[in-house]
């Protein structure tokens, strides 16, 4: 390693399978980056993926949780570990995800010279979609009330070529600077998944700290059909109504989520997922319940397992 060049660890996210992560890994290896480690955060898989892991990468740093503690709380515990270690920067990464080899020195050559830049996001494709583009940013809609990624779908081209502030940045990538934790704490435990990236953004703004989109750093994301939200369980729909409570009511307010509850639970009958909507209202009520009073007294809470009830 150089010294003098900002350390980065490589936060790896990863549940079960097992392949993807291999691949994963082996891409963030190739880094063409000087000062890096790798660091894989197994969220309690069952499929045998530590082990092979151990046996491929035995360099490759692992800490192991006993069950899967979801996105934020998995992520925390690698952004802990990163920042005892003296981290410049953490990167954290979802295993279904490869790497450009000069995705890194891009971004941290960013970072160096905007220090205003608390977050970095990389342009992210389709995997095996060649020059398909799964989000270049997101920004806010107002309505149908949401967020929404920019160039979704688009082949890439000029129009996603410059480097830009954004508003919001999806986590299965992100370069976040270490001040950003020290000064917002890391992702809010009380999400086990969805809004818990979009909230991280919002706090990180707040701090005003920018979040730039960095075009010549390239990352490919395997978007499966089966994140399709026709698809998923009542379970997914319930935790998808419990965080979009959390995130409403800490930064839009009551109405806005009166808003885009009406708006989900319409767009779900329509398209006669009944069983969804009806899990999507509960997981509302439920968010509702266990939210009143909680959120203020929270904020300075957001490391792993610190809050008191993350239900």
């Amino acid at each position: 390693m150089i010294r003098g060049m900002p350390l980065v660890y490589v936060i790896i996210l990863t549940w079960n399978h097992k392949e993807d992560m291999l691949e994963c890994v082996d891409s963030a290896l190739q880094l063409d980056y000087p000062r890096f480690n790798v660091l894989v955060v197994d969220n309690g898989s069952t499929d045998g993926g530590p082990a092979l892991l151990r046996e491929k990468f035995p360099a490759v740093e692992l800490i192991l949780n006993e069950d899967n503690l979801g996105i934020a709380r998995g992520y925390n515990v690698g952004i802990r570990r990163a920042l005892e270690c003296g981290a410049d920067y953490v990167f954290i990464l979802n295993n279904d995800t490869i790497l450009d080899r000069y995705l890194l020195a891009n971004m941290v050559q960013v970072g160096e010279e905007m220090p205003e830049a608390g977050i970095l996001m990389p342009k992210i494709y389709y995997y095996g979609g060649q020059e398909r583009i799964w989000s270049a940013g997101a920004r806010r809609r107002l309505f149908p009330p949401g967020i929404v990624f920019l160039g979704l779908n688009a082949l890439d081209g000029p129009r996603y070529a410059s480097l830009r502030e954004i508003a919001y940045a999806p986590s299965c990538g992100l370069l976040v600077r270490r001040r950003v934790f020290e000064r917002v704490g890391g992702f809010d435990p009380g999400y086990f998944m969805y809004y818990d990236d979009w909230d991280f953004c919002e706090r990180v703004r707040q701090a005003n700290h920018k979040i730039i989109y960095v075009p010549q750093a390239k990352m490919w994301h395997k978007v499966s059909l089966s994140t399709q939200r026709g698809r998923q369980p009542a379970r997914w729909w319930y935790v998808m109504g419990q965080s979009s409570v959390r995130f409403h009511l800490r930064h839009r307010g009551l109405v806005e989520l009166g808003f885009n509850t009406l708006w989900v639970v319409l767009r779900e009958l329509a398209k006669r997922n009944f069983k969804g909507a009806l899990s999507y209202l509960a997981g509302i009520g439920r968010g509702l319940f266990s939210s009143q009073g909680r959120h203020i007294a929270e904020e300075q809470s957001l490391f792993v397992g610190e809050t008191k009830d993350d239900s």
